[in-house]
């Protein structure tokens, strides 16, 4: 194995570190190739999730789901439907027989 060039400070800083594992959070990309929107409209929200636009409009007056309004559009952030879906199922526990 070879010794890396740590004439260069920065080489030097990062031979040091471990490789930085990948985020969690990171947008998945879908079976077409592109990464999914970061801004949904309420219907497409409502969509991804599964769920009638009604329990969508029940959760946003909660508070369940953060959105935010933008050119008088209400859009809810990909990364938000994430975190609801990932608070879900922290919530729910494992599934038992």
């Amino acid at each position: 194995m070879t010794q890396p060039d740590l004439s260069c400070p920065l080489r030097a800083l990062l031979a040091q570190q471990p490789p930085a594992e990948p985020s969690p959070r990171r947008l998945d990309i879908s079976a077409s190739g592109q990464p999914p929107r970061l801004l949904h409209k309420l219907d497409g929200a409502a969509d991804l999730l599964s769920i009638s636009k009604t329990k969508l409009y029940g959760l946003l007056r909660t508070d369940a789901i953060p959105s935010l309004m933008l050119g008088g559009q209400r859009y809810i952030a990909h990364e938000d439907l994430v975190t609801f879906v990932d608070q879900l199922r922290a919530e729910a526990g494992p599934w038992t027989a």
